[in-house]
């Protein structure tokens, strides 16, 4: 990761993969309670303004088999508070890149109500995909969910794991409650 960080900043700096020189500056001498980490680093740049270092940042930081939670926060911060579907599909698209894609479901239930439908497609079809009961609980809300394309792929997804064609949430609910102690993937 020290190696990824080093690249990136040199990167930023227009160091690597350039003929530009970057003449020496005069810094402040970095006190240890200002140093962040590397991953804070890119977490920090996912929200530039730049999109070409926020993008980079994203793709640096899907490198790892399991965000951390400091990563997950972030991704659901940005899916509720950032506007920007580029950087939002960005990001879906590296969720399924990590192990711990169960981390990720409060943020990606915040996109099932994006008014992108590409957003909400993406984020119900990696929901669909996670093999966890969690999962199988924010499916069974989407059920209710505004977006008819929301609505049908979570119907499909729970009729996936459990061999089921409900009608109503209210059935859904009353078959996961009794079958959700038991319940194998």
């Amino acid at each position: 990761m020290k190696k990824i960080l080093i690249v990136f900043i040199l990167l930023l700096l227009g160091c690597v993969g350039t003929s530009k020189q970057v003449p020496a500056q005069k810094t402040a001498p970095v006190k240890k309670a200002d140093k962040l980490s590397g991953e804070q680093i890119l977490i920090n740049q996912m929200s530039s303004e730049n999109d070409k270092i926020a993008l980079k940042a994203i793709a640096i930081l899907g490198r790892e088999e399991d965000a951390s939670k400091a990563v997950v926060k972030k991704y659901e911060d940005m899916f509720r508070n950032y506007g920007d579907n580029n950087r939002i599909e960005a990001l879906l698209d590296q969720i399924y890149l990590y192990n711990n894609q169960v981390d990720f479901l409060p943020g990606l239930e915040v996109c099932l109500n994006c008014e992108n439908k590409d957003i909400r497609e993406e984020a119900i079809d990696i929901i669909n995909d996670i093999e966890n009961k969690k999962a199988v609980n924010v499916l069974i809300r989407a059920l209710a969910n505004e977006h008819s394309n929301v609505r049908e792929e979570a119907a499909w997804g729970l009729g996936m794991i459990s061999d089921k064609e409900f009608k109503s949430q209210a059935e859904w609910e009353k078959w996961w409650k009794k079958n959700k102690a038991d319940f194998k993937f």
